[in-house]
């Protein structure tokens, strides 16, 4: 707000002062001349001139004056200035604004009160000079009347003022800050007006939430609204306010403690609602209304079950169909629909399945599959108006054609050999036949004259034929979902050929190969093959490396052939007991393990070796007995499902039981007790107060049954034949050890040279609450097949004879310790690969084994 003032000398002429012009420019060039200039007279003739820059006294910067001014001598020369003077150069001045006191951050806290409550209102502004004025008036306005303002921080001249008042009477106040300093200077906050504020009511506000759970309701969900009034109080009442598709209504619930309420009502339409609470206001609070929830009812969700056993049937079978309908509350007043998609990729009109009472479904004896190939079968219900549509994942159903077989039985000079061999391959011909083989699925060759079965002679020629139906077969669409290999005979160059007569031989080489180019023609075929010959080993370890295939070597003597006498050699007996297994649609593993043990129990000569490209292995099975009464002696050779696991659920176990009698067995009991239960004090086929199981016969003389074990621990199990003459025999029984116990077996190395020391560590699990008592047998196979136990007492011995060690195994973890060491003999001869294998039997037995660790392998060379 500075003047500039300069003056014009008088040449002697005079100054016209209407010629004064005055030219103000700023330092961005912008054109700031003032509207007005004062001129005035002096006694000399000169002339004072005042101005004002225009918009420039705000701000400090530097600014340009340009005059031009004229004498009273008129121009000789229109336009021309000689008579005027000009400046010669621009003029500049450094401008300051002056520097006047500011108030800012006006505001009054807090911005609403409520009468009831008195609220107390603090007024406050900040003061500032930047020449350190003090202010001497310190007034804040509300409505129009002044009050005084107190320093509360900083200093008088830079710092804060407050005022402090209550009362304040209901409405919309207004105010403004005004200051002042002894030299008049003024600081006004706002600069023009007044603010708004505080609002004052007649009564004070409050809050009330609301939530609905759940968050994504189904139809007929209970609906649980719930909030909080922000007062805090109990017994007021609370309006619930509800719309949903169909209309609205209100409900009413009562506060609890601390200000809550709960109100429930029924999700009774499918759609989208909305929920909120009101509450009306006492004299002290104003009403309030909560915010709106807004969700959306659905229908019901639902989920589906599908089985389908077997999911591997041939062509012809038929399979049933299980499932059930997941939903809460359940829905059984409907239908599901089976889709089914053929191994032609193409899917078959919906099959209309009708809902049970319990919510299940069932379609058994199911018999539309008709291809063979891979099919697709998936469940699916179509939903309601309250349910949710949903299907069940896809289940596949493998169709076969009907399996197949392959029956060779070589060449043997020996005529009693012959004709044991001759019987046991028709015996494995009726087993086949038994599962479900036609005669024209099974070529079975022979050179024995007067076979009932056979269709042609065991020679290369006929054996091509085979091998040329098969494949005719598969590309007529027919093609076998497992072809059975067997063959019994003799070997010829350590097992690399399969003796089919007199100087025609099959080589391994040859019969992969045909059974490649099977496989070639039919993907999905497996081929399961038993060799019961010397030296087969080779030979079927060889084919066991195709994929999808399982070949076995008996490792068989070549003469003894005598089933089903006692005396029969193993490689017979084990091929006998494998087919009457799969003739009872057992499983190929535990078809091996069955005649594995059968097998073993008679004759601890070499045991039967599995090869297959899935690294199938043998598992060892509960083992033998032999029940004498007044009857014929009963052998009961085999159970399944000896082992499980600490759980607590059920655990269903399968019995598995072989009795064999001169007399007919009229019916096989088993009984499933817990360890320290005599069964021999308790009888239970007739009078007994345990429930024993009656098992039901089988083909091969196998008797089956299920068993439910609900508590984890160790149990016995019991048998007990009846014959057909009522002859009744003494119990055999056993120990079930659980899963939980374990056993661990390390060697010191893999390869070792005479001289070297072997040591063989043992560690165990017992995950069992108390000690367990067993006897520790430890077994090497030497590379002939021959076993030798390691007796503590008695020393190695080619028999079994006594453990290694019996005890208790306390509770819980021992890592592998060393407990034998063997110097390896400075001989030769040695030279192969070793088997160790440690294992825990029931005291007292040499059958029962209740842990058993896999083969361990070494090797010695020179």
């Amino acid at each position: 707000d500075a003047n500039i003032k300069f003056t014009l000398m008088d040449d002697g002429y005079g100054v016209d002062l209407a010629s004064i012009e005055v030219e103000v420019v700023d330092a961005y060039g912008r054109n700031i001349t003032a509207s007005t200039i004062a001129t005035s007279v002096n006694d000399d003739g000169s002339v004072d001139v005042v101005f004002e820059p225009g918009r420039f006294y705000a701000y400090e910067d530097t600014i340009t004056v340009y005059v031009t001014a004229c004498d009273l001598v008129p121009s000789e020369v229109p336009g021309n200035c000689t008579n005027c003077i000009e400046t010669p150069e621009s003029w500049s001045f450094s401008v300051t604004p002056r520097q006047v006191p500011e108030l800012s951050d006006g505001s009054v806290t807090p911005e609403v009160g409520y009468v009831p409550a008195n609220t107390e209102f603090t007024y406050e502004v900040t003061y500032s000079s930047a020449t350190a004025q003090v202010p001497t008036t310190k007034l804040v306005y509300i409505d129009g009347t002044s009050h005084p303002m107190e320093l509360v921080a900083g200093d008088a001249w830079n710092g804060t003022y407050q005022y402090v008042t209550s009362g304040l009477a209901e409405g919309v106040h207004e105010y403004y800050f005004l200051f002042a300093t002894d030299s008049g200077d003024q600081a006004r906050w706002p600069a023009v007006g007044s603010e708004e504020g505080p609002t004052v009511n007649a009564k004070m506000s409050t809050t009330l939430t609301c939530s609905v759970l759940p968050e994504e309701p189904k139809v007929h969900d209970t609906l649980v609204i719930s909030g909080t009034l922000g007062t805090g109080a109990t017994d007021e009442t609370i309006q619930i306010n509800v719309t949903n598709p169909v209309g609205s209504f209100m409900g009413a619930v009562v506060t609890t403690d601390d200000g809550d309420y709960v109100y429930e009502a029924s999700a009774s339409v499918i759609g989208p609602w909305s929920v909120s609470a009101f509450w009306a206001g006492n004299d002290d609070y104003a009403s309030v209304e909560s915010s709106i929830v807004e969700f959306d009812v659905g229908k019901i969700p639902t989920s589906l079950d599908l089985a389908v056993t077997p999911q591997s049937i041939r062509l012809g079978e038929t399979v049933d169909v299980t499932g059930r309908l997941n939903a809460e509350p359940a829905f059984n007043d409907g239908v599901v629909y089976l889709e089914l998609t053929n191994p032609a990729g193409e899917r078959s009109d919906d099959i209309e399945v009708e809902l049970l009472p319990d919510s299940s479904f069932e379609l058994p004896n199911f018999d539309v599959l008709t291809l063979i190939g891979t099919w697709q079968i998936v469940a699916k219900f179509d939903g309601t108006s309250e349910y949710e549509a949903s299907e069940s994942d896809p289940v596949t159903v493998v169709v076969t054609g009907g399996d197949a077989a392959i029956l060779l039985e070589g060449y043997s000079d020996e005529t009693r050999a012959r004709n044991d061999r001759h019987r046991t391959m028709e015996f494995v011909y009726e087993t086949l036949r038994r599962r479900g083989l036609s005669h024209d699925d099974i070529y079975y060759l022979t050179n024995m004259e007067q076979s009932k079965y056979a269709d042609g002679p065991c020679n290369g020629t006929s054996y091509d034929n085979v091998i040329t139906q098969l494949a005719d077969r598969i590309q007529a669409g027919n093609a076998p979902g497992t072809l059975y290999l067997v063959m019994i005979g003799e070997s010829a160059s350590e097992g690399a050929f399969f003796t089919l007569e007199v100087a025609d031989h099959l080589s391994n080489a040859k019969l992969r190969s045909d059974i490649e180019t099977l496989k070639s023609l039919a993907p999905a075929m497996k081929t399961v093959g038993v060799m019961a010959f010397d030296a087969s080993q080779r030979f079927a370890e060889y084919l066991g490396e195709m994929d999808d295939s399982v070949f076995i070597s008996t490792a068989a003597e070549p003469d003894g052939y005598t089933y089903p006498d006692p005396g029969t050699e193993n490689g017979d007996l084990f091929v006998a007991e494998f087919f009457s297994a799969i003739a009872s649609d057992k499983s190929v593993s535990t078809a091996f393990d069955m005649a594995y043990n059968s097998a073993k129990v008679l004759h601890q000569t070499q045991e039967p070796m599995i090869f297959d490209s899935a690294g199938l292995a043998p598992t060892t099975s509960i083992g033998s007995w032999t029940i004498r009464g007044d009857m014929a002696p009963v052998i009961i050779d085999y159970a399944e499902g000896t082992t499980f696991a600490e759980s607590a659920t059920p655990t269903t176990v399968d019995l598995w039981v072989r009795a064999e009698d001169d007399l007919m067995i009229s019916q096989v009991y088993a009984l499933i007790m817990p360890e320290g239960y005599d069964p021999s004090a308790e009888p239970f086929t007739s009078a007994s107060s345990a429930e024993p199981i009656a098992l039901t016969r089988q083909v091969g003389g196998y008797w089956t049954g299920d068993f439910n074990i609900t508590v984890p621990g160790a149990y016995k199990v019991a048998y007990e034949a009846v014959d057909n003459v009522g002859n009744v025999s003494e119990l055999a029984h056993t120990t079930w050890a659980m899963a939980t116990l374990d056993i661990e077996l390390e060697l010191n190395g893999y390869i070792f040279h005479p001289g070297d020391t072997l040591q063989v560590s043992v560690g165990y699990t017992n995950g069992t609450h108390t000690a367990v008592a067993v006897d520790l047998f430890l077994v090497a196979q030497f590379p002939d097949g021959r076993y030798l136990f390691i007796s503590g007492l008695f020393g190695p011995s080619w028999d079994v004879s006594s453990p290694y060690w019996s005890g208790f195994l306390p509770a819980g973890h021992e890592e592998p310790f060393p407990i034998f060491w063997l110097p390896i003999p400075q001989v030769g001869g040695l030279e192969g690969t070793y088997y160790w294998t440690a294992a825990f039997v029931e005291p007292g037995t040499t059958w029962n084994i209740i842990a058993a660790t896999e083969p361990k392998a070494m090797q010695i060379v020179p």
